[in-house]
């Protein structure tokens, strides 16, 4: 598949090809963050909390020049509050690797919520297949690498 997008690639600005490996990096974050905060805290609250990404693309709308509605700003303020809640109750619970693990997948969220900004500012230039082919070896570094930074903070106890 690869072979068949090399025009596609070709075509390519250099800011262009930035955006693309760092949609592969942003997407290897989100699944290093997500996956490595099961292992912290409560699947529901790594579920919640990652599944803010809508928000954080709420938040930054305005900055794109997008309109945001009042219904948008009614829901923004009650995920807000909502994990604000969830938060306090790791924090609560005595156990710091909670609160560690929601940390982790609220990275992850914000690595959603960027992937998906800058994928499709990227996927403007290429096909589907020429994007997903694009963001493989990118993801597979980035990943590589954001899941040895995570795996020594582990070891050295930052928690």
């Amino acid at each position: 598949a690869a072979l068949r997008c090399r025009a596609e690639w070709r075509r390519l600005r250099a800011r262009e090809l930035a955006l693309v490996a760092l949609s592969g990096v942003l997407l290897a974050g989100l699944f290093a963050s997500w996956i490595t905060s099961l292992r912290y805290t409560s699947i529901a609250n790594s579920v919640v909390l990652f599944g803010l990404s809508p928000v954080w693309i709420a938040l930054v709308s305005p900055l794109l020049g997008w309109r945001v509605g009042r219904l948008m700003v009614v829901s923004v303020v009650l995920s807000i509050v909502g994990s604000a809640i969830i938060g306090w109750g790791s924090a609560s619970g005595g156990e710091r690797t909670g609160l560690f693990g929601d940390g982790l997948a609220t990275i992850g969220g914000l690595c959603m919520a960027a992937y998906l900004l800058l994928g499709e500012r990227a996927r403007r230039q290429l096909s589907l297949l020429g994007f997903r082919e694009s963001i493989a070896f990118p993801t597979l570094v980035g990943g590589g690498l954001i899941m040895v930074g995570i795996y020594l903070g582990i070891r050295a106890g930052i928690r």
